[in-house]
């Protein structure tokens, strides 16, 4: 199967056990950040937009974090570089989001090569996956 990066929030949290190895810390998402940004791109654009290098819009982070609230949507993220994610993986990952509670089931992301935010998230986590294989 092809690559992939699987991106979760701590709210579904990162597997343990075999398949928990391999993670590093993407991010640490805090409200007042995302709106600081929001505030940034109003004064510069007149839009108050907010995205980055996992989410493209406001409406895509809220909903990661299963949060109508903008201070209920924060937390760390945890990125994986698969180089060879098979059947067994998806089969682990949907059980594992089956498994969560309703607010948390949107807690992840399975990011295939051809999207621009893979890309984005490969580069940013090049070296924090190389440090973290040692």
């Amino acid at each position: 199967m092809p690559e992939r990066i699987v991106v979760v929030g701590d709210q579904i949290g990162t597997p343990d056990g075999e398949r928990g190895k391999g993670y590093a810390l993407f991010d640490r998402y805090k409200d007042t950040w995302v709106q600081e940004v929001m505030d940034d791109n109003e004064e510069r654009t007149g839009n108050d937009y907010f995205s980055d290098d996992l989410f493209y819009t406001y409406d895509e982070y809220m909903e990661f974090w299963g949060a109508e609230d903008l201070d209920q949507a924060q937390g760390s993220v945890y990125a994986k570089r698969y180089k060879n994610f098979t059947d067994e993986d998806e089969k682990f990952y949907k059980k594992l989001v089956d498994d969560a509670e309703e607010k948390d089931k949107k807690n992840i992301k399975i990011l295939k090569p051809n999207w621009d935010e893979y890309k984005l998230v490969k580069r940013r986590m090049k070296m924090a996956w190389k440090d973290n294989a040692k």
